[in-house]
C-alpha cells in the first residue's frame, strides 16, 4: 500500500490500507487497525475536485470506524460514522455500487446500526435494523437460489419474500429460537 501511495494511486492504496485495517480489526488488533484509519483519513482530501474518491472507499472507512469506535465504548462515535455511511450507502444498487458490495456494505451497517442500538438501551430501534438485516440477507439468499435452481417454482425457493417476513416474526418473539432454527441466515 505504502509504494501504491507513493506512486500516486491513492485510492488502490486505501483500499489495501482498509483490507489490512480489516484484517487487523477481525484479529483483534483494535489500535494498530484504529491507527490504518487514521493515516488512510489523512490520504483522503476532504474537498479537493481532482480526486474522484469511490463511495465504496468512504463507506467502508466510516463502517470500519465505526466497527472501531464500537469496541472502545464511543457509542456516540460510533453512531456519527453510521450516518456518515448511511448517508452515502444508497438505498438501492446503482453507479457506484455494484449489487454485491451494496448489499455487503449495507448489511454491515445494519448490522453496527442495531448492535450500537442494543448496547444503548434502544430495544426497538434495535429489533427493527436486526429485522431488515435479515430481510436483506434474505433477498441475497433468494436471488443465490433462484440462479442456482433455474428450472424450479419460484414457490420452492425459501427464501421468498413471504418466507422471510415468518423469519423476521419468529426472530422478534425469539431471537435465540429463530437463530438456532435458521442457522444459515443467522451465520451473519
Amino acid at each position: 500500500a505504502q509504494h501504491l501511495e507513493s506512486g500516486c494511486n491513492i485510492i488502490e492504496a486505501v483500499n489495501y490500507y482498509l483490507l489490512g485495517a480489516q484484517t487487523l480489526y477481525d484479529r483483534y488488533s483494535l489500535q494498530e487497525s484504529g491507527q490504518i484509519i487514521e493515516h488512510v483519513r489523512t490520504l483522503l482530501p476532504e474537498k479537493d475536485e481532482n480526486v474522484n474518491t469511490p463511495y465504496t472507499t468512504l463507506s467502508k472507512i466510516h463502517l470500519l470506524r465505526a466497527q472501531l469506535m464500537r469496541s472502545f465504548g464511543k457509542y456516540d462515535d460510533a453512531s456519527r460514522e453510521l450516518d456518515l455511511a448511511e448517508n452515502i450507502i444508497p438505498e438501492k444498487p446503482g453507479e457506484n455500487y455494484s449489487h454485491e458490495e451494496w448489499m455487503t456494505q449495507k448489511f454491515k451497517m445494519l448490522k453496527l446500526q442495531g448492535l450500537l442500538a442494543e448496547l444503548q438501551g434502544r430495544f426497538e430501534e434495535s429489533l427493527e435494523k436486526y429485522e431488515n438485516a435479515i430481510e436483506l440477507i434474505g433477498m441475497a439468499f433468494k436471488h443465490r437460489w433462484e440462479k442456482n435452481n433455474s428450472d424450479a417454482k419460484k414457490d420452492d425457493n425459501p427464501y421468498r419474500p413471504k418466507e422471510i417476513e415468518k423469519i423476521k416474526k419468529e426472530f422478534a418473539s425469539d431471537p435465540d429460537r429463530a437463530k438456532k432454527k435458521y442457522p444459515d441466515l443467522f451465520y451473519y
